[in-house]
């Protein structure tokens, strides 16, 4: 342990003798410079330069604030005089490094980010092995012990997987690390949940939450169509849409393409997805087309394509107005 050293400021009394005063917080060997004692006729008015407090009138503190230093108004919490400054001898120890993170008698292990993760939304269905990235895992050893080996696990494989993964049967040494990679791989048009653990024989369980959902791998370019206004009796076609089976999913079956809702008669279809099984990442088109039958406003329809799984379904809406 290094010890702590006192310093000291010089200061004259009013009777010209030197004091010592102790400054606490001061480390370090202290050098004093002795100083003649000053006479009263000597002593400094406000506002003229000083060195120190000793060379002002009564009432008043050397202001070392101010360059260059004057006599001012006596004031508290007044830094030590100019001229009464220690000189510290510069060989101090260098304080003790910290200690690591860790215990350094036993295996630390702490794993990054943060315990929750959102891997988003996904197509329902991917295959195995095509799971989308959803988070990289870091476990590292803070301890002073190498760790024994590791385990990793999930607790829903269907849902999730181990894209990539050098932590399971790894051994830690001091400050070493190791790396988790998860994907998400929703099999059905839901809410994913999973929780990664990570284990060591002397050391407690690490776990991570995962969260997601699933969409339907079927998806349209076009979200809803709201066709111009139409006469009765004459025909409005809307745009092309464009559906695409997602990559990395099973091929659809064959597609059905139905106009539901309350107005669905005063809509028509023409569509290359009928019957058609789309493969992954292939696409089909389909046309719907407004013909009122009568005057009003706000006529609603849906087209619906499916294969007939929730996986593979999408729905546009549709509005008019027939004039």
């Amino acid at each position: 342990m290094t010890s702590r050293a006192k310093a000291a400021y010089l200061h004259h009394n009013d009777a010209g003798a030197v004091m010592m005063a102790p400054v606490r917080g001061i480390i370090g060997v202290i050098i004093v410079f002795s100083a003649g004692a000053c006479g009263s006729s000597d002593l400094k008015g406000e506002g003229q330069e000083c060195f120190g407090s000793s060379e002002c009138v009564a009432g008043l503190t050397c202001d070392l604030g101010q360059s260059p230093s004057v006599c001012a108004p006596n004031q508290s919490n007044q830094p030590p005089d100019a001229g009464d400054v220690p000189v510290i001898d510069a060989d101090i120890p260098d304080a003790e490094p910290p200690l690591p993170d860790g215990d350094p008698g036993a295996v630390s292990l702490a794993i990054t980010p943060t315990p929750n993760q959102d891997c988003g939304t996904d197509p329902a269905g991917l295959l195995a092995g095509q799971g989308s990235a959803c988070a990289t895992y870091t476990v590292t050893n803070t301890g002073g012990l190498t760790s024994a080996a590791l385990g990793v696990a999930l607790n829903d494989a269907v849902n999730f997987e181990l894209a990539a993964d050098n932590c399971t049967g790894a051994t830690l040494a001091t400050d070493a690390t190791c790396t988790i990679d998860i994907g998400h791989r929703p099999q059905a048009v839901a809410a994913t949940n999973g929780t990664l653990t990570v284990s060591e024989a002397s050391s407690a369980d690490l776990t991570r939450t995962l969260s997601g959902s699933g969409i339907s791998a079927l998806s349209s370019d076009t979200l809803t169509v709201d066709f111009a206004d139409t006469l009765v009796g004459n025909t409005t076609a809307g745009p092309l849409m464009t559906l695409t089976n997602a990559a990395n999913t099973p091929t659809t079956g064959a597609l059905t393409v139905t106009l539901n809702g309350v107005d669905a008669g005063e809509f028509s279809v023409v569509s290359t997805c009928a019957a058609a099984t789309v493969a992954a990442a292939a696409t089909c088109t389909v046309t719907v087309s407004f013909v009122p039958t009568t005057v009003a406003a706000g006529k609603t329809a849906t087209a619906d394509i499916t294969d007939g799984t929730a996986n593979k379904t999408v729905s546009i809406p549709l509005t008019g107005n027939g004039i």
